[in-house]
């Protein structure tokens, strides 16, 4: 099995075990599949993310200590990470595993490769028709030569939303072995569906469906395991505050009783900058009331913006927004837990060259900025929770009429080839 999926997937499955479910024995054998390939995906956008961030930020971050374990970062000229070294503390640190990251002159990642003592696993990305990836392929090191061992090809709608993705395992030809397929509606999923191949056909396995308030955000997400026709077997509900941050987080699941029982729930707290400085976990052990299960503190630099800080966004929770410089997080479950610290390093960033020229205007604004200064050759947008919301090329002018009020990061490539990162305000 792949190092690196085992190492994420296993996480993975224990967070669900933690949040979730009570599913049948087949489908718990099986889910693993389904939660490899998402968290295969997910690292992808999340080393991609986090590079867009970091090729302007003026500081670096340099290494993740624990009381167990410690990841050192290091990045080339354009501040994309290239390796992070993993330890685990045992009187002294010792060396745990490798991973390695290349790029092509797009800055898009095209290897992420894994090693320790006696083993090394590779993905290699391929790209067609523009930015997104089309091709994943999987191999293993034995003795000094690569032997692929699994791949995956992904499809996209116009907008750019991945719509399948298909895993094949090479034996003597590629054979398929699972599939994930997504539906959107005016820019938003609808549901995902995934699949194992077994007897020659496609056969589904579980299915979420997820349900939005009237300002767009995710109210519900439902699972259903198919059993002849789809059962619904659990779902998680979203709570909102008045700005659009997640406060509640609900988990319900079905019981003998075919009624939905609350399970899990985490409540969320922000400060006055918007940062998530705290959340509760609680579940529902004896089914009649609500226990404390762990609790997370994050501290903040404040008087940092989060967009002259590279790195964050690799380790960050994407669900969460955050808008200063992260110190530190601390996790209490009970009497044990684990404090992270965040060390950086300083370095110049590409955009001070020019950032003096740079002017957006207006700021806050209604239904357009303005860039002068440079010559754009894209600007991407991003909202407070680091979802991309707009794309723009070869324009100076973004139209934000259609963009709900709230603080917004841009990131501009000028046709000079110099990345520049911005904050702006919507208001209505």
């Amino acid at each position: 099995m792949n190092n690196r999926k085992f190492r994420f997937g296993t996480l993975l499955v224990f967070l669900a075990a933690m949040t979730c479910t009570v599913v049948s024995s087949f489908a718990q054998q099986t889910r693993d599949g389904q939660d490899l390939l998402k968290q295969m995906q997910s690292k992808i956008k999340q080393v991609e993310r986090w590079n867009r961030y970091a090729n302007t930020f003026s500081e670096e971050l340099d290494s993740i200590y624990g009381d167990f374990q410690k990841s050192v970062f290091e990045y080339d000229e354009r501040f994309n990470c290239v390796k992070i070294d993993y330890y685990w503390f045992d009187d002294s640190w010792m060396y745990d595993y490798t991973e390695k990251y290349a790029y092509d002159e797009q800055d898009r990642i095209t290897m992420i490769m894994d090693s320790t003592e006696g083993h090394a696993s590779k993905s290699v990305f391929l790209y067609e028709n523009g930015e997104w990836i089309s091709d994943e392929y999987e191999y293993e090191l034995d003795g000094d030569e690569w032997i692929a061992i699994g791949k995956y090809t992904y499809e996209y709608d116009a907008d750019g939303h991945m719509v399948l993705s298909v895993g094949y395992a090479l034996e003597e030809d590629w054979m398929p072995e699972n599939k994930m397929t997504w539906e959107y509606e005016d820019g938003k999923l609808q549901n995902d569906i995934y699949y194992y191949h077994g007897e020659n056909s496609w056969n589904p396995l579980t299915r979420n469906d997820y349900y939005y308030n009237a300002e767009g955000l995710c109210r519900e997400q439902l699972q259903s395991n198919w059993e002849g026709d789809w059962t619904e077997s659990w779902k998680v509900e979203y709570e909102y505050d008045e700005v659009g941050n997640r406060h509640t987080e609900t988990t319900s699941t079905i019981y003998e009783l075919d009624d939905w029982v609350y399970t899990y729930m985490t409540e969320y707290f922000y400060d006055a900058n918007g940062n998530c400085y705290s959340s509760a976990s609680y579940y529902n052990g004896d089914l009649r009331d609500w226990e404390l299960e762990s609790t997370m503190t994050y501290n903040y630099d404040l008087s940092v913006p989060v967009e002259t800080v590279a790195g964050i966004m690799m380790v960050w929770d994407e669900e969460l927004p955050i808008h200063n410089k992260l110190l530190d997080w601390e996790l209490r479950a009970n009497d044990d837990g684990y404090t992270t610290t965040f060390y950086y390093s300083n370095c110049v960033g590409l955009n001070e060259k020019t950032e003096s020229l740079l002017t957006i205007y207006p700021n806050p604004a209604k239904e357009k900025v303005t860039i002068d200064g440079i010559e754009v050759a894209e600007v991407q947008v991003y909202n407070a929770i680091g979802q991309l919301v707009k794309t723009v090329r070869n324009s100076n002018e973004i139209g934000v009429e259609g963009l709900p009020e709230g603080v917004y990061l841009l990131h501009i490539h000028d046709k000079q080839g110099v990345s520049h990162t911005n904050r702006i305000t919507i208001a209505k």
